[in-house]
């Protein structure tokens, strides 16, 4: 194993391990798969996950193992290209998943998509008690003072 290979290895292994649909595995998201999921308004990253079709799910499922494979895909969405060979190849290569408990699977896909986020607080760092201040979890040890949006 290389140096890069090593690296890219232990970057990944905080995230979580694979998960399978059916018997096709779906390796952990990156923060790539969130900025791909974003170009293609996925329920999934902006909190809507009770409102995920079967469509939206075979698309995050798509971007999230085949990332490399939908990127020019979706650089043309983003240019202004039409979404139509992107949702053609998520269609066909959804047809390996066969039939899956959409409800069950979406809990995965949104699992896998906050485990992805977790884990940045924890990180050490230079943050001052003035950026702390109102971060859920944090206690500075001061009270806050009161504020108002005019004053």
């Amino acid at each position: 194993m290389n140096e890069e290979q090593k690296i890219d290895s232990e970057s990944i292994s905080f995230l979580g391990s694979s998960f399978y649909v059916n018997s096709i595995e779906i390796p952990p998201p990156t923060t790539a798969t969130l900025t791909l999921l974003e170009i293609v308004s996925s329920p999934y990253v902006f909190g809507e996950m009770m409102e995920a079709s079967l469509y939206d799910t075979e698309e995050a499922l798509y971007i999230m193992a085949n990332k490399k494979e939908c990127l020019p895909l979706l650089a043309d969405i983003k240019t202004g290209g039409k979404k139509t060979a992107f949702t053609n190849n998520v269609l066909d290569w959804s047809e390996c998943l066969g039939n899956f408990d959409l409800i069950e699977t979406s809990h995965k896909v949104q699992q896998a998509l906050q485990w992805a986020l977790s884990g940045f607080e924890l990180l050490p760092g230079k943050a001052s008690e003035a950026d702390m201040i109102g971060v859920e979890g944090v206690s500075t040890g001061k009270k806050k003072e009161s504020s108002t949006l005019n004053g």
